[in-house]
């Protein structure tokens, strides 16, 4: 939204932030269109049929990690899991190691 109103560009300072004043109605109403698909992304595991095997999805439903894994693995009847409490919290960032809560924003 920033960028679209050319607010700040991607060289900018993130210190930038600060000094803008955001128009809390058109945030409100990008978070209620969720035009980033936020959460509709999940984590699936699947058991392979050999033991202590598994394959891990991230699909928008459980009918797509099932579909997907049959056409990988040729393999049905095995079980899906909704698996997103084991994704990580923290977002590392690769330049500083610096670690970032993804659940307090």
């Amino acid at each position: 939204m920033l960028i679209t109103n050319q607010k700040i560009c991607m060289d900018d300072d993130s210190l930038k932030f600060r000094v803008i004043e955001f128009d809390q109605e058109a945030i409100q109403q990008y978070i209620k269109d969720n035009t980033l698909c936020i959460g509709d992304i999940k984590l699936f595991v699947l058991e392979s049929t050999q033991r202590g095997l598994y394959a891990f999805y991230l699909s928008r439903s459980q009918t797509d990690a099932y579909r997907l894994h049959n056409e990988r693995f040729r393999e049905t009847g095995v079980k899906v899991t909704h698996a997103d409490r084991l994704m990580t919290n923290l977002l590392t960032f690769t330049d500083t190691g610096k670690e970032e809560s993804l659940y307090e924003y």
